[in-house]
């Protein structure tokens, strides 16, 4: 996986990339120093409710990404409104 650079064991990914999993496990050491996950290349910006700001890791590009799940979100607050549901 690619916080723990095991990297022949990951059953969601298959085998993962060395570099790829070196920026995760930089990303997590920054994140326990200082509070801010940011690796060079790859701004990652403090998650509020207002924008929803969620980073997308993919082997070659990292991307902060704006409300990923809005239609998502939209779609339940059609079905249920402000009633609680559960997603399985």
């Amino acid at each position: 996986m690619f916080t723990l650079n095991n990297r022949k064991e990951d059953i969601y990914a298959g085998e993962v990339d060395p570099r790829t999993a070196a920026k995760v496990q930089e990303s997590w050491v920054n994140f326990a120093r200082t509070g801010d996950p940011s690796v060079k290349g790859a701004g990652w910006k403090k998650y509020n409710t207002r924008t929803r700001d969620t980073m997308v890791i993919e082997k070659d590009k990292w991307k902060c990404v704006s409300d990923l799940s809005k239609k998502a979100r939209e779609l339940l607050k059609k079905a249920y409104g402000d009633e609680p549901y559960y997603v399985w």
